[in-house]
């Protein structure tokens, strides 16, 4: 009786057994395959992170730094990883438009998506396909900070009147920067439509010589600085010194300057600040240090400051005196700027932030160390395109790293 009791468990063991280790075979596989979805979350989420809070708004950049994390939180992915990233401005984001119109504070926008591909295990009983994807996405913003006065120094040589390599519309550099302006403040303009705070601009156009307007609509060159014979001592202890007009702008032949821009100082009135940037016209040579002078003059005499001063110096190529400038930037012009409001608050009592920084437009600013001295090497930004002019000056008056959204 008892052999056959053992041979019916033997029969029964055999007839179970191939489904127990299916099922065990399954428990595994789907344990992993649950795994491999919980690391792609979690890498995406981190990815997305890392990518809204770079100071590069190059794609590739971007795309590199995703999948550098994708594949540190993966295990026995394939090589195939496909990733996309979306990047998107307040002014291009339909939530962020409508955020904004209900008094919310706006932000840069980045969606984030990766696929992995993965080897089953095990044979799988129910596809015959050999292996499998794991997919996750993710929703990252980086907010605008605290109201900030915005002084865009800008490089108004000839070379910023050629066409930008980067634009597909055929537009001059400075056409393209005019644009980018526009756009910036348009973005500047849902925040303080719906806050007391309000962020300002301010231009201030260089080429060989700062340009100031008259009150009775006359523009002047003004010289910070001589260029060929400069003393470079008695330049930075006087910077902050208002200059004497030089010269009046001469009108040519068609009834436009020669070099046809001039200062403005700090305004919340972005309608005729860009108006005015639209007539502009660029031409002559490159000495960035006028504009640096120019901008700090400006700062120096501004009232009811904002938390952040930033001073972003957009330009297309290296000076035409580069030893002056960098003898200019070891005698403490850039260090002047930072040190200008130690002493002082802003219009609500907190302590100020100063943030320098240096945009190359088409060109590689690594070329001119000058200008990594002044701000330092880590607020120096290449853009090739006009999206990049636009994505970098956001992510300057931003907060310093971004949010995962999850709702």
């Amino acid at each position: 009786m008892m052999r056959k009791q053992k041979g019916v468990a033997m029969i029964m063991f055999v007839m179970i057994a191939p489904v127990l280790l299916g099922i065990l075979f399954l428990s595994v596989q789907g344990a992993i395959m649950m795994q491999n979805k919980v690391r792609i979350e979690d890498a995406v989420d981190m990815a997305n992170m890392a990518v809204i809070s770079q100071k590069s708004s190059d794609p590739k950049v971007a795309k590199k730094l995703a999948e550098q994390y994708v594949r540190a939180y993966m295990t026995g992915e394939n090589d195939n990883i496909i990733i996309k990233i979306e990047k998107l401005g307040c002014y291009d984001s339909v939530k962020c438009r409508k955020d904004s119109d209900n008094g919310k504070p706006i932000y840069t926008e980045s969606k984030l998506s990766a696929v992995t591909n993965h080897d089953y295990w095990f044979s799988n009983p129910f596809s015959s396909e050999p292996n499998y994807d794991v997919t996750a996405s993710s929703l990252s913003r980086l907010y605008q900070g605290t109201p900030a006065d915005i002084y865009f120094i800008a490089d108004m040589s000839g070379t910023m009147g050629h066409v930008f390599l980067g634009a597909s519309s055929g537009q001059s550099k400075f056409e393209t920067l005019a644009a980018v302006i526009k756009r910036v403040t348009r973005d500047l303009e849902f925040y303080n439509s719906h806050h007391d705070y309000r962020h300002r601009v301010a231009f201030i156009g260089y080429n060989y010589f700062t340009h100031s307007l008259t009150a009775d609509g006359n523009v002047f060159e003004v010289e910070q600085f001589n260029l060929r014979d400069t003393n470079v001592r008695s330049t930075i202890a006087n910077m902050l010194k208002i200059k004497p007009y030089r010269r009046q702008v001469v009108l040519d032949s068609s009834s436009r300057p020669e070099a046809n821009f001039y200062d403005m100082l700090l305004t919340d009135n972005f309608s005729s600040f860009n108006e005015q940037i639209a007539l502009f016209s660029p031409k002559s040579g490159t000495a960035s240090g006028q504009g640096i002078i120019r901008a700090a003059q400006i700062a120096d005499r501004a009232v009811d400051l904002n938390e952040n001063q930033v001073f972003i110096i957009l330009s297309d190529g290296v000076d035409v005196f580069p030893r002056t400038t960098l003898d200019l930037v070891q005698a403490g012009m850039c260090r002047n700027i930072m040190s200008l409001f130690k002493h002082k608050k802003a219009f609500n009592g907190e302590e100020i932030r100063v943030k320098l920084a240096v945009i190359g437009i088409d060109y590689n600013v690594k070329s001119f160390p000058a200008m990594a001295r002044c701000v330092g090497a880590e607020n120096v930004y290449q853009a090739s395109s006009g999206d990049d002019v636009y994505k970098n000056i956001i992510n300057l008056i931003s907060e310093e790293s971004g949010r995962l959204v999850t709702n």
